[in-house]
């Protein structure tokens, strides 16, 4: 039996479709044509996702700031990788609807992630643990015998 750590891990390598290929560089989406771009907000910090026709997305978000130099504002782009932003899915910090409807998160693999996490996991927890005491048990009572 798996632990619940490895389900949630095995659900949330699913949430992602496999389909998409993002990269780390605006300069990857150079010669290629943009199917769709979406404004998606980050603790209110806006980000724009782009999602071109060979289904390759790259996500950045610009935030400004002030500097306390010149008193002034001042613009900063963050670059948002896959592994940023799959954490940011799974803890709710972004609007899924929009990426849902692109294609970009596995709806299937997404709703079962929060099932599992609201009403599985501490049943699938307690019947592994007491799996794992029952072993620890049959162990001792084998080199005890």
């Amino acid at each position: 039996m798996k632990s619940p750590t490895e389900k949630l891990k095995e659900i949330k390598s699913r949430i992602l479709s496999k389909d998409i290929n993002y990269i780390d560089s605006i300069n990857e989406i150079k010669g290629k044509t943009i199917r769709d771009f979406v404004i998606i907000s980050i603790h209110g910090i806006p980000a724009v996702l782009f999602l071109t026709e060979d289904k390759t997305v790259y996500i950045e978000s610009v935030y400004e700031t002030w500097d306390s130099d010149d008193d002034g504002r001042d613009y900063l782009r963050n670059k948002i990788n896959v592994h940023k932003f799959l954490y940011m899915i799974i803890n709710k910090e972004i609007d899924t609807r929009k990426i849902i409807e692109l294609g970009i998160v596995n709806q299937e693999a997404y709703e079962e992630y929060f099932g599992y996490i609201r009403e599985q996991e501490k049943i699938d927890r307690e019947k592994y643990e007491k799996e794992q005491e029952y072993k620890r048990y049959l162990e001792l009572k084998e080199k005890y015998e």
